[in-house]
């Protein structure tokens, strides 16, 4: 499905739907679960207080990314992981490997489908005869679980449950007259937010800093595998590169990992990208160096006479 300039302007003023079949949850279960996810991920897992979420990452002894994802927890000794569903399996077995004596149940929902609803309209549509969902809140219901988050810059809520309960869902907004929209409406949300997918925006050798995710390591919790990294860099330092908002002209459309070069030296790379409807220009992601802020003399894709990049910030 394209993206349509309509359908940004109802998620900025309404409400969107669209299927997140990308998406799907981990089930983490057991007396031991709050504890060993303290010690493994970057969150404050003790101190995430039932029905709420936050962001997290599992690092490298050297910092760096190997799995991002949203922790949930919805009871003393139930949390849940939202990540990309093509990851899920990759994600349990990362979390087992410390798993030793621990009593912990982990389980992809593999059943389980969930639909979204993005705009300043998603809480209060995503919470039937209830309450409007607050900024990381989690509610787990009638055999539905609940969620919003805002880091696409506007509320994103997601219901997950079993098909049959999904498709009543998708019926009564159908009702409520909400407009459906496709993945590409999520893409360009995510881009315009600079949030990073793993495996395109950030990879094995990029730690959680450079790419926005200071929120997803606590300051302040006890230590982690990659804790003494961060430290450092807040402490006494900061990244060299970060990710970063591009536009650019193009008749036709750049693979991520693409080089960017800076005055004909390879300066970074972009990563993702989409055509905006509204300007006619490739919207993208780029991991560059901090010092192409004070002087990018000519940034260009692919070639040295490849498109030239403006460098925007949010608006």
């Amino acid at each position: 499905m394209l993206l349509e300039t309509k359908q940004l302007e109802q998620a900025r003023e309404a409400a969107l739907s669209l299927p997140l079949d990308f998406l799907g949850l981990l089930r983490m279960e057991g007396p031991d679960v709050a504890d060993y996810l303290q010690r493994v991920t970057t969150q404050d897992a003790e101190g995430l207080s039932p029905g709420s979420s936050a962001p997290a990452c599992l690092l490298t002894g050297k910092g760096k990314m190997q799995a991002h994802f949203r922790l949930l927890r919805t009871g003393p000794e139930l949390f849940y992981a939202e990540t990309w569903r093509d990851r899920l399996g990759q994600l349990r077995e990362q979390l087992d490997r410390f798993i030793f004596t621990e009593k912990i149940q982990m389980d992809p929902l593999d059943a389980q489908v969930g639909l979204g609803l993005v705009g300043p309209q998603a809480p209060g549509l995503a919470s039937v005869g209830d309450s409007e969902l607050g900024a990381d809140e989690v509610r787990e219901t009638d055999g539905l679980l609940r969620l919003r988050s805002d880091e696409l810059g506007m509320p994103f809520c997601r219901i997950y449950g079993s098909e049959e309960a999904i498709a009543a869902e998708s019926e009564r907004l159908g009702s409520a007259a909400v407009p459906g929209a496709g993945r590409a409406l999520f893409e360009a949300l995510r881009i315009e937010a600079a949030q990073p997918l793993l495996g395109t925006d950030a990879d094995e050798t990029t730690i959680p800093l450079e790419v926005g995710l200071d929120v997803a390591c606590d300051p302040d919790k006890g230590c982690y595998t990659g804790q003494e990294i961060i430290a450092r860099i807040r402490t006494y330092g900061h990244v060299n590169r970060q990710l970063m908002r591009v536009r650019f002209t193009s008749p036709e459309p750049f693979q991520p990992g693409t080089l960017i070069l800076d005055d004909g030296m390879q300066a970074g790379r972009l990563t993702s990208s989409y055509l905006s409807p509204e300007d006619g220009r490739w919207h993208a992601l780029a991991l560059l160096p901090l010092v192409v802020l004070e002087d990018a003399d000519d940034l260009r894709v692919g070639s040295e006479d490849g498109p030239e990049i403006e460098i925007y910030l949010p608006s």
